[in-house]
C-alpha cells in the first residue's frame, strides 16, 4: 500500500487498524452466537 498509494507508514497502520476494527463485530458476534458449530457438514 505505501508503494500503490504513495502513503506515509502512519496512513497505512490507520487503515489497517481501521479495517480490523470493521471485521471484529461481525466476527465475534458469529462466534458467540454459535452458528458454526451447528452447521451441515457436507460429504463429498
Amino acid at each position: 500500500m505505501i508503494l500503490w498509494l504513495d502513503l506515509s507508514v502512519f496512513w497505512i497502520f490507520s487503515l489497517l487498524l481501521f479495517e480490523e476494527l470493521v471485521k471484529f463485530p461481525p466476527f465475534h458476534t458469529r462466534m458467540y452466537r454459535g452458528d458454526w458449530k451447528r452447521g451441515p457438514i457436507d460429504e463429498t
